[in-house]
């Protein structure tokens, strides 16, 4: 893949958890991804990069990382989502119960 769409990909990844994000530099010329007044890589201890292209590699890895731990992590699932799943289970079995009782196939 060429560099350029690389980082493009990088940079779209990264945005799409992280709206607004920019890569920015500190004190000593390292890159960081700065979003909302908050340097990222410090959430995920990640180093800064000596690079603008490392920096928007490092945002996508901890965009992915976010995206995944907000799927699977066990506080998402609330008692409304619980309730309304096992209602959802719950009508399927009476229905499919209706439609075995309403068969009478000898």
């Amino acid at each position: 893949m060429d560099k350029n769409k690389e980082l493009l990909s990088a940079q779209k990844a990264t945005l799409k958890i992280y709206p607004g994000a920019i890569a920015a530099r500190d004190e000593f010329g390292k890159w960081y991804i700065y979003h909302k007044e908050q340097d990222i890589f410090e959430e995920f201890f990640f180093p800064h990069t000596d690079t603008e292209f490392d920096a928007w590699k490092c945002g996508s890895l901890t965009a992915k990382t976010m995206q995944n731990f907000n799927r699977t992590h066990p506080n998402k699932l609330d008692l409304e989502v619980s309730e309304a799943k096992t209602s959802r289970i719950r009508r399927r079995k009476e229905e499919s119960k209706e439609l075995c009782d309403d068969s009478h196939i000898f």
